[in-house]
């Protein structure tokens, strides 16, 4: 199994074990970020815990000096604390520039999840960071020209190809990486909450923040942070420009695009209701056919049981008629009360093949419009593919 390397500042070593899986991480353990610095062994830190129990004097200059040491590097900062953690916590937390907090208390396997995935964060984050001054500059230009119209129609064009949140977000952040801005997304569905950022991967602090500030406001600011709220969308952008004009203009073109993506999200559950409607609707058809098959086979069996015993009883009368000592008359009369049953039955008989033949004929409806509906789903499949593919090449015009 891959270690991973990582600083921990703390004043109590023997509690590191309580929160760090040493099959996982090599801790790397000082009581200053210098010295932090200074013990390790060719850059291998990817990420900083901050064991704050160990030592609650630790003010805010202590905070800022590690930051100062390890933020300009791109290594994440991660806070351990002992007590329950708060909205405001969060918030704070975010607000100070750090990229989690975590309560001690928690199972040392979902501690360890969050310190692999501020890891991973940061690998991708890098990636992502390597040109963004200057496509920022570019695309800020962009907006102030002409309100990024073009790219906004363009992103509608494309989410119409959209089959699912993940590839709705995606769009989304091709379109958003054009404005430089870096983000988080919650796509809530009736089926799910999806959550994601540029790098397609979730920031499990981020996505409790703005499942928690989801029903406060249209904006909600903090520090060069702004949380949008639509519908059923949320975003968090971590670096909102402090020019006045840049920032109104990054608010106006993402809530355009925060519309379409709703629009959207309610379009996908309309369509996922439906088919499973139609399935649901389909399978019922199928089993409505199979009890009338079944109805059908039975109905024909008890006639033949029903024909069967008045014969045999019109057979054992006639030959035991001789035994009965009946004179002539009664031995007519009973002759013909059972030839009627039997001529009777007979009738009743016939009636029944042509109950049956209906039978046959709804059976037939039903199977018949099963193989109608299966043929108009997969002309409807074939004209969402067209149209996906129209969509994606329409995109591709340039529109200014």
């Amino acid at each position: 199994m891959q270690e991973y390397g990582i600083g921990v500042i703390s004043c109590a070593p023997q509690q590191i074990a309580s929160y760090c899986d040493k099959n996982v991480f090599a801790p790397l353990v000082a009581e200053t970020p210098e010295k932090l610095i200074a013990d390790q062994d060719n850059d291998t830190i990817r990420l900083v815990v901050i064991d704050q129990p160990s030592n609650p004097a630790w003010d805010n200059d202590f905070y800022s000096d590690v930051k100062n040491h390890f933020s300009p590097q791109g290594i994440p900062i991660v806070i351990m604390v002992d007590e329950d953690i708060s909205l405001q916590s969060k918030i704070d937390t975010i607000e100070a520039g750090f990229s989690d907090i975590i309560q001690i208390g928690d199972s040392i396997d979902s501690i360890s999840t969050r310190f692999v995935s501020e890891i991973y964060h940061q690998v991708a984050d890098s990636e992502l960071k390597l040109n963004i001054q200057q496509a920022q500059s570019a695309a800020m230009s962009a907006m102030k020209e002409s309100s990024n119209l073009g790219q906004n129609i363009q992103f509608l064009l494309k989410i119409q190809g959209c089959d699912d949140l993940s590839q709705l977000g995606l769009v989304f952040f091709q379109t958003i990486e054009e404005y430089g801005l870096h983000c988080s997304l919650q796509l809530r569905s009736e089926f799910g909450t999806h959550n994601m950022t540029n790098n397609g991967m979730q920031r499990t602090l981020e996505s409790e923040l703005l499942d928690k500030l989801k029903d406060h406001g249209r904006y909600y600011d903090f520090g060069q942070r702004t949380v949008v709220n639509y519908g059923s969308i949320s975003l968090l952008i971590r670096n909102m420009p402090e020019d006045e004009i840049l920032y109104g203009l990054v608010k106006d073109n993402t809530f355009t695009l925060l519309q379409g993506l709703d629009a959207k999200v309610h379009a996908l559950d309309e369509h996922i209701q439906l088919e499973n409607e139609k399935q649901a609707l389909e399978q019922l058809s199928c089993s409505v056919a199979e009890v009338m098959k079944d109805i059908e086979g039975e109905f024909q069996g008890v006639m033949l049981k029903i024909v069967d015993v008045v014969e045999n009883m019109a057979e054992n009368i006639e030959s035991n008629i001789p035994l009965l000592l009946l004179n002539e008359e009664q031995e007519k009369f009973v002759l013909n009360t059972v030839g009627g049953c039997v001529q009777k039955s007979n009738q009743v008989f016939s009636e029944g093949l042509h109950i049956d033949k209906h039978f046959e004929g709804l059976i037939s409806g039903i199977e018949e419009t099963l193989q109608n509906a299966k043929k108009i789903s997969q002309v409807k499949d074939i004209e969402r593919e067209e149209h996906k593919l129209q969509a994606v090449a329409g995109s591709d015009i340039e529109l200014f």
